[in-house]
């Protein structure tokens, strides 16, 4: 018994494509939020925030 059905080819592309997408957002803005953490010693954007925000 499957739950979800088989993915298309075009629909499995897609999937990759926005978790790629998704994997570097996530990273810019850790890179973002510790570059400024550095500089001024305070948080730019809150770990809920980068969190929910991908």
């Amino acid at each position: 018994m499957k739950l979800f059905k088989d993915m298309s080819a075009t629909e499995s592309a897609h999937w990759k494509k926005g978790a790629i997408l998704g994997f570097y957002t996530y990273m810019l803005l850790l890179f973002i939020d510790h570059m400024y953490f550095l500089y001024f010693e305070k948080e730019l954007f809150s770990s809920n925030l980068i969190f929910w925000v991908d």
